[in-house]
């Protein structure tokens, strides 16, 4: 008796979408008996109660099966909790551990200097590793906390990206990926490409948003280090930064990182940019992190007012991150 679709079509709908499957779902109907009842459960409901019902009745089985969702989500949360632990005790030992056995062998023997200079760079390449991992708890605590807040000014978008790449650029050559960079200031206007090594000198006034330079550079930096760190050697990032405007008739800087690199699978898309989410549990063996990256990225890109995405064809055939930011109105 429900309009457009039954109530068996509109559970499935709720169960296929990622935002609304997990909401605790009781069926109410005039079909009694057994078969009925296994029918819906099988469906996807979490509760199948049978007219007439009294209303103790229903708020009692809503009552329980909020109280069981409560559970599931405590479960969930403190699994959660456990993965993220030992994913940032493996994070914080593997660099700790390079920095400690060099340190060792420095104050053990002599190095002539190509091995002193390998050993330094070495120690100093793991040290900023682990205080960007810090920086990123300390982020990610002041955003659950609620104490993150923008100093907004007028920056170029255009610096700002110009400024990620270059300081991205020695570990994307490292694995010989290949970084394309293009600028299209307009629809009608020419495109316009840059090395990602030079800097450009030309100002390009439509890429001018409201924001705080430190929080957009570091919204560009978390998106092209992961490209980089997920992208196999000799692969390819491609960077493009065009105006686009949208039905409400305001004018948006597009930012779109597209890269060659193992993907994402079309399951995990929905949570990529939840905090302390990751597709599979790191090794050795695999590229590392703490699942947090991104979920700054997001809550920093919405903070001026913008709109993140990503989209992927599946595992192994790139993803694609898209980054929206409102223009400063002249």
């Amino acid at each position: 008796m429900m309009p457009e679709v039954d109530g068996f079509q509109l559970l499935n709908a709720l169960r296929a979408d990622a935002q609304t499957k997990s909401i605790p779902i009781i069926l109410l109907s005039a079909r009694a008996g057994e078969e009925a009842t296994i029918e819906g459960l099988e469906a996807g409901a979490d509760d199948y109660l049978i007219k007439p019902f009294s209303a103790r009745e229903l708020i009692t089985r809503v009552n329980t099966n909020l109280q069981m969702a409560r559970l599931r989500q405590e479960r969930s949360a403190n699994r959660l909790k456990d993965e993220f632990l030992a994913t940032v005790t493996h994070e914080l030992n593997a660099p700790l551990a390079a920095i400690l056995a060099w340190a060792r062998l420095l104050q053990t023997k002599p190095f002539d200097r190509t091995m002193m200079l390998r050993a330094l760079e070495t120690i100093e390449r793991n040290a900023s590793n682990q205080a960007k991992l810090i920086e990123d708890l300390l982020d990610i605590s002041s955003i659950l906390s609620g104490k993150r807040d923008l100093n907004p000014q007028p920056v170029d978008l255009v610096s700002i990206v110009d400024e990620v790449l270059n300081s991205w650029y020695r570990k994307a050559e490292e694995k010989a990926i290949a970084l394309k960079y293009a600028i299209e200031e307009s629809r009608t206007d020419a495109r316009k490409r840059a090395s990602s090594r030079v800097k450009l000198n030309t100002r390009y006034s439509n890429f001018i948003v409201n924001g705080e330079r430190k929080r957009l550079r570091q919204i560009f930096a978390n998106i092209l280090s992961n490209a980089i760190k997920f992208t196999p050697e000799g692969g390819r990032i491609a960077i493009e930064l065009s105006v686009e405007r949208q039905e409400d008739e305001l004018s948006y800087a597009r930012i779109q990182i597209k890269d060659t690199g193992c993907g994402i699978s079309a399951d995990f898309l929905p949570y990529v940019f939840d905090r302390f989410r990751q597709e599979e549990v790191p090794s050795r063996h695999t590229p590392g992190g703490v699942g947090i990256g991104l979920a700054i990225a997001r809550h920093l890109v919405e903070l001026h007012g913008g709109r993140i995405e990503a989209a992927s064809d599946g595992e192994g055939r790139g993803a694609t991150f898209t980054v929206r930011l409102p223009l400063q109105i002249e």
